[in-house]
């Protein structure tokens, strides 16, 4: 949401000024938001076969693939950053937002990571499954507060 609300900014802000992205510039930010759908996408089907076990072979390699694409997404954000005039600031930030999106990307669709973070009864079917719940100790009940008396007051 942060990239696309930055997005809009940026091309009102260009609007505004009555300025246009170059065209290779452009194609870059265009090959980078398809990188990133690729690696969503891939990533939502890999959810998909891990919450119906059996119908689908859970295919990791294919989200593999997209996590190295999205690598390359990186790399090509940091050619930009040193590509770009730092004078423009609002392709600066334009790049800067891609950049943390990306890098964000990865961290949550990292194979390893997720795996880790996965507890181990969470590989049992969703309809077995149940959301874990600490047990709070019951609170102690508290007397009422008794009000001191006092002879100026009725």
């Amino acid at each position: 949401r942060s990239m696309f609300g930055t997005l809009e900014a940026v091309a009102e802000r260009l609007e505004h000024e009555q300025r246009v992205i170059d065209p290779d510039l452009r194609g870059s930010f265009a090959l980078i938001l398809r990188e990133m759908a690729t690696g969503l996408r891939d990533f939502g089907q890999l959810v998909r076969e891990e919450a119906h076990p059996g119908e689908h072979a859970t295919e990791a390699d294919h989200l593999r693939t997209a996590l190295e694409t999205l690598h390359e997404a990186r790399a090509r954000i940091d050619e930009l950053q040193l590509v770009n005039p730092r004078e423009d600031l609002l392709i600066t930030e334009l790049i800067a937002s891609f950049g943390a999106t990306v890098e964000r990307l990865l961290r949550e669709l990292d194979l390893d990571e997720r795996a880790r973070r996965r507890p181990r009864e969470s590989r049992l079917p969703a309809r077995l499954r149940r959301p874990i719940r600490p047990t709070l100790p019951a609170l102690p009940t508290l007397p009422p507060l008794s009000r001191p008396h006092r002879p100026d007051r009725h």
